[in-house]
Parts: structure tokens; sequence; C-alpha cells
């Protein structure tokens, strides 16, 4: 997983607002999952769904870094919520990393996959995570089937929920076409 990646995604988020760490996570997750090579980072299950502690530590890096702007709000569910940004510097640091040849190579890598993450940036959150947490576990060993009937445990929703049929098609979507290997 390269910082790059977590900018563009940043870039690519409405109004250049990327609206909470876990969606950055389920986003991640899911343009990995479908074919994004040069995302690379390990995932776990969490209570949230997978997670990485790769993306966070890149993540809270470029903060550090003051490359990314974090506004961190009281969230009554959470505890906080934080909200990423590209700082004014982070910006001309992309701009310059795009213009270099690896810049150019990595940039070119991602093409295909701007639609699908700006979609995926968009989506509910909850119907992220219950996505991501489908294709954790058909990933895992699972059939589809499975897969969806595990994470309604895991997450205690019903099949039926409009968030959970939501979720079943968005983690369709990430799935097709990408090459799955068990």
């Amino acid at each position: 997983m390269e910082r790059y990646h977590l900018a563009k995604l940043v870039q690519w988020s409405r109004d250049g607002e990327l609206r909470s760490r876990k969606r950055l996570q389920k986003v991640v997750y899911l343009l990995q999952s479908a074919g994004c090579k040069t995302m690379k980072a390990d995932f776990i299950l969490h209570h949230y769904g997978p997670y990485s502690a790769d993306v966070a530590e890149i993540t809270d890096r470029m903060v550090s870094a003051g490359v990314l702007v974090e506004k961190k709000e009281p969230n009554p569910n959470l505890g906080f919520s934080y909200t990423y940004g590209l700082s004014a510097a982070g910006e001309v640091s992309l701009k310059a990393y795009e213009s270099t040849e690896p810049g150019k190579e990595l940039a070119q890598s991602l093409c295909g996959f701007e639609v699908k993450a700006k979609d995926l940036l968009g989506e509910e959150l909850c119907e992220l995570e219950y996505a991501a947490t489908i294709v954790y576990f058909y990933k895992n060993g699972a059939d589809w089937k499975e897969a969806v009937t595990k994470t309604s445990k895991f997450k205690q929703v019903e099949q039926g929920d409009p968030a959970m049929q939501r979720a079943i098609q968005l983690a369709e979507s990430a799935m097709r076409g990408a090459l799955v290997e068990r």
C-alpha cells in the first residue's frame, strides 16, 4: 500500500474530504478485492469488518507529515469520527509525484479503478461495512451464499434488510471480473 493510493482516494472523495477511517478501510479492501493489484495491504476481520493496520499506519504517518489534514469530531455512537483532506502541501506533493515516471505508472495502474472508487466512496458506511465483510468471508473460503449468511450473523442484520441487500449488490459489483484466489 502506497501513500499515493490514500492521497488519490482522498482527492477522489466528494468535496475532497474522505469521511471516516472505517470508510477508508472498507474502500481500500473492496478495491483490492476488485483486482487493484497495486493496493497491497493485509486485512484481518475486525468487529467493523476487514481492517488493515497497514492502512491505519500509513494514514497516521501522512497526517503527521502534514500531507493529510485530519478533522476529529465527536460522534455519539463511536466517540469520535475522523475526516481527511489533502493539505496544500499534500496537493503539491501529489501533483509533483504524478509528473515522475513512477508516479505516472502508479497513476496508470489506478485509472481503471477511479469510477469504482468514487462510487464506493459515496456509499452508505454500513453498506460498505457489510459488503466488505461478505467479500472477506468469500475470499477466506466460504461460497457466496455462505459468505452472505456468515456476514448476516456476524453483523447481526437480517439478510432481507435493505442495507444488507445493497451490501450484497456492492460486494457482487466489487468482485465482478476479479480473479479471487482461494
